[in-house]
């Protein structure tokens, strides 16, 4: 898929219930293999993207190391090389 995503809040922060509304989303996974629930909050980086696995759109997240409410982060484009 070329391009980015394209949110209503660019940038912002998102339930991934809400990421799993955008057409363009099949599935929201985390890179570890980890659970991610439909209530987490995923902060969106500058131009999310979605890589193609399994034949599914996937918008694919790592952990948020911080404290705070979030508690994940859309992949960078140089992250998403390998996939």
């Amino acid at each position: 898929m070329k391009g980015s995503l394209q949110f209503a809040k660019p940038g912002g922060v998102l339930r991934v219930a809400e990421l799993l509304e955008h057409p363009d989303v099949d599935e929201v996974r985390n890179i570890a293999g980890g659970a991610v629930l439909s209530e987490d909050l995923v902060a969106l980086g500058e131009k999310p993207k979605t890589v193609m696995l399994d034949g599914s759109s996937v918008l694919l997240l790592s952990a948020a190391w911080e404290s705070g409410e979030v508690s994940w982060l859309t992949l960078p484009r140089k992250q998403l090389r390998g996939y």
